[in-house]
């Protein structure tokens, strides 16, 4: 049989021969304690004042306890359980048993409003609370790329600087377009070396038109055993609003960087390539998901990203211990209604 307590399951496992001796024994304690009480009630009458006793007592000393006798069986069956090793408890919590590299696109059009303060900071933020979440031990790289792609932070279980190289993280105001397979090159390199799970997660506003072939750097990630999830973020017809709104603006302007005004005049339009996300994340085993108005990033990474397993205890030792306090509570009980 198994119990659920806060999280924890506790499965015993008693074959009948097993279960027919532990009655026995429960049996055996309930015997003992009539023995006692009449011992004691024997010993009262022959050497004291029962009548005084009675009046300052009352007679609940030699009253039957129900609950000094469950925690006294109770107790007999928990030493017979760990002496027997019929107890297993385990508990169901996240482990650190994947390794993450975050792919965050910079390309320009990632400072469009359409997410507050912009698309950027927002994925930065998110990915941040995020991260807080991730198991003690998860190593986490950072990849930011645009037509390009950088190593931010390698793989490492540091918080500290995970959080340092996220916010580092600025606009590419030089390139012209976006590389999803060179991302994907260089997420791969930092999981390399890694033993456990190997994931991907990779966060675009547009789609890949510099860089190697993608169909062959799936094969690669497939190769590799590398897990890909990949994140949309975007509404293209939105998309095209405000970047007609910042082309617009930055044409009449006498006070921008000339370099800003000509990178609008050569910048593609940023266009999500949902087709590809969809095929990376599914060829690779992962899971494509679009940031929109009502799926933020929270429920998201919630989805899929961090993964429960049931964890095996030390049954002995929490067993044991528990046993220590049911001792703790019987003393206090037979203070009260033991022995006189």
């Amino acid at each position: 049989m198994y119990l659920n307590i806060f999280g924890l399951k506790i499965i015993i496992n008693l074959p009948p021969r097993s279960i027919f001796l532990l009655v026995v024994l429960n049996m055996l304690v309930v015997f003992s304690y009539l023995i006692m009480l009449n011992i004691r009630k024997r010993r009262v009458l022959k050497f004291g004042n029962f009548s005084t006793l009675k009046r300052i007592e009352g007679t609940k000393r030699f009253h039957i306890s129900p609950a000094l006798i469950l925690i006294k069986m109770f107790m007999v069956t928990l030493l017979y359980t760990v002496a027997t090793h019929s107890i297993t408890i385990s508990l169901m919590k996240p482990v650190p048993n994947t390794d993450f590299v975050f792919c965050i696109d910079t390309s320009y059009s990632m400072s469009m409003d359409d997410y507050q303060p912009n698309r950027l900071e927002m994925v930065k933020n998110n990915v941040q609370d995020w991260i807080k979440r991730l198991p003690l031990g998860t190593y986490v790289g950072i990849v930011a790329f645009s037509d390009n792609g950088r190593v931010i932070t390698p793989l490492t279980n540091s918080y500290t600087k995970i959080k340092e190289g996220i916010e580092s993280i600025s606009l590419s105001t030089t390139s012209s377009g976006t590389s999803l397979s060179n991302a994907l090159i260089i997420g791969s390199s930092l999981l390399g070396n890694s033993k456990k799970n190997k994931v991907i997660v990779l966060i675009t506003d547009g789609k890949n038109n510099f860089g190697p072939n993608i169909s062959d750097v799936i094969t690669d990630m497939r190769n590799r055993s590398i897990v890909v999830y990949t994140v949309g973020i975007g509404n293209n017809e939105r998309t095209t609003q405000i970047y007609e709104k910042m082309k617009s603006v930055l044409s009449k302007s006498k006070l921008v960087n000339q370099s800003l005004v000509n990178l609008t005049q050569t910048f593609e339009l940023p266009e999500l390539d949902e087709a590809t996300l969809i095929e990376i994340a599914r060829s690779t085993g992962g899971k494509y998901f679009r940031i929109n108005e009502t799926i933020g990033f929270e429920t998201t990474f919630n989805k899929v990203f961090i993964k429960n397993e049931r964890i095996k205890l030390d049954s002995d030792y929490y067993v044991l211990l528990f046993l220590a306090l049911l001792t703790i509570i019987e003393l206090l009980i037979f203070a009260k209604y033991g022995a006189i």
